[in-house]
């Protein structure tokens, strides 16, 4: 069966442990949040899964393999990545999305009709067609953004692993990209894994939910179980009531001061 699977990942940087015992399983069709404070290891998680930084114990197996065994180009056909900060680069729009193509294009396929029909489906998608010819230098930072969904769309990859996608834009689109990852993921059958801050958002768009606390995985599972008031207050050094909704899954998060 496909699967992502995290098996007791550990990870230093110098003395300073960054990620301690770190294991579950991420499997198609799921959209998976990480969540936790400022400093407690998410975006060293994410690039781990994504195999840009490597593990000093542990596995991360991709269908079985280590996804430290895949060539970059392998690799880049699996998992779709999306890191935090905003590209800034003279390339038009167009030719950004297109770069989403290039793992899976031959040589001389660049403008190939069925590719730039891939390639302006994804940024229908995003609504950034009419920023075809624009450069990525001259968008605003919630345009880029959307951009560099598009590529990670076109890039039709089974995984995909994003760092606060929704940063950067307003709250008409988060509400719409949102939306978007969660159709698109239901309808190609590919897991994303993604980093959040807004806890609601998470508990409404995700079917699981990994907290980690300063490296620690303190739980794992559905939105539900994470997102308790023992919980927020143990991670997050808040209180909190919640309320659940009867006919679905998702919770309510109200902060108390």
């Amino acid at each position: 069966m496909n699967k992502i699977e995290i098996e007791s990942v550990c990870l230093k940087f110098g003395k300073r442990k960054v990620l301690n015992n770190i294991s579950f399983k991420i499997t198609p069709g799921k959209i998976i949040g990480i969540v936790g404070p400022n400093g407690s290891g998410k975006t060293s998680l994410l690039k781990i899964i994504a195999g840009i930084l490597q593990p000093d114990t542990g596995t991360v197996k991709i269908n079985g393999r280590e996804v430290k065994s895949f060539k970059n180009s392998e690799k880049s056909r699996l998992i779709s990545y999306l890191p935090q900060f905003e590209e800034n680069h003279p390339f038009t729009v167009f030719e950004t999305v297109m770069m989403g193509r290039y793992s899976r294009m031959g040589r001389f396929q660049i403008n190939n009709k069925i590719e730039k029909e891939i390639v302006l489906d994804a940024m229908n998608k995003l609504g950034i067609n009419h920023l075809s010819e624009s450069k990525i230098y001259t968008l605003s930072g919630g345009e880029r953004q959307r951009v560099m969904l598009a590529r990670m769309f076109a890039q039709n990859s089974n995984y995909l692993l994003m760092d606060e996608p929704l940063s950067g834009l307003d709250l008409k689109y988060q509400i719409q990209i949102a939306s978007l990852i969660k159709e698109y993921s239901q309808a190609k059958n590919i897991a994303n894994i993604l980093v959040l801050h807004n806890l609601n958002l998470v508990s409404e768009l995700c079917d699981e939910v990994i907290m980690i606390s300063e490296g620690e995985q303190h739980c794992f599972g559905a939105p539900e179980v994470v997102f308790t008031e023992p919980n927020i207050k143990k991670v997050f050094s808040v209180e909190s009531t919640i309320t659940q909704n009867l006919h679905a899954t998702n919770v309510d998060i109200k902060f108390v001061s």
